[in-house]
């Protein structure tokens, strides 16, 4: 656990892992509490395929286990613990496995991963840089080592893998540099989290609307920015979290 060369044999000692593999919801859900001490960053198989990687390859082996009437709450609990990983556990939401795939590739293209495409687009990782807590979001222009990446309709909220097709912008960060106000607006409106920044670029949502001078997109990055990061810190179901982001903004509501 100590390095990114953690072996599966290690993972599989996570009982977490060990219930996606038996398609056990009941015993992910019952270890939420577990998720936030560990960094799952470092934790990776010999093929560097995450937590995130692991829990979209054995979906298919997931849900053909769990009965047709807990397919929905067993859906529910794996998108919550998708938002755990994430936001407590600091997992890596662009890591590339050793075949260049992302979590937002498997999402794509493995059974049942489509309904995780919204969730992983909306959200991002954080870390201490500077003194100051940075996110990097999800970034569907990553290509595998087959060239493929990854193109998303925010409208349908659905996804596909293309090769080529360079000039399909569909990020937020596209929009927003290009200055696409109703492509903005559509990105914020499906919970995108505006604390986000650039992996590379070291910048953020908001530096790079006031790059572009543009005083509407600036606003509605400013009206959302609130809200959208309480939707994504409410889904991890982390009463800490939600507490501690409270706390950071001065915001005033009560947890009972």
């Amino acid at each position: 656990m100590k390095s990114q060369k953690t072996k599966i044999s290690n993972l599989k000692d996570e009982a977490i892992v060990l219930a996606l593999e038996k398609g056990d919801f009941a015993t992910i859900e019952a270890n939420f509490d577990g998720l936030k001490s560990i960094n799952w960053r470092l934790l990776t198989d010999e093929n560097n395929n995450s937590i995130l990687h692991i829990l979209l390859l054995k979906l298919n082996k997931f849900f053909s286990k769990v009965s047709p009437s807990d397919t929905e709450r067993a859906k529910a609990v794996l998108i919550q613990l998708v938002y755990r990983l994430v936001i407590c556990g600091n997992c890596w939401i662009n890591r590339q496995n050793s075949r260049g795939n992302t979590a937002l590739h498997l999402a794509v293209y493995r059974p049942h991963g489509q309904p995780f495409v919204k969730h992983l687009m909306r959200l991002g990782n954080h870390s201490l840089l500077l003194n100051s807590y940075l996110y990097q979001g999800s970034d569907p222009s990553i290509t595998n080592n087959s060239g493929a990446r990854v193109i998303y309709d925010w409208t349908s909220q659905t996804a596909w893998l293309t090769k080529g097709q360079y000039g399909a912008h569909n990020s937020i960060w596209d929009a927003i540099r290009e200055e696409r106000l109703d492509d903005v607006k559509q990105c914020l409106a499906s919970w995108t989290r505006v604390s986000e920044t650039h992996s590379h670029r070291r910048v953020s949502l908001l530096d790079t609307a006031k790059e572009t001078g543009n005083y509407r997109i600036i606003r509605h990055l400013q009206l959302h920015s609130l809200t959208n990061e309480f939707v994504n810190v409410i889904m991890t179901l982390d009463a800490n979290a939600i507490v501690k982001l409270r706390g950071s903004i001065g915001c005033r509501f009560f947890l009972k």
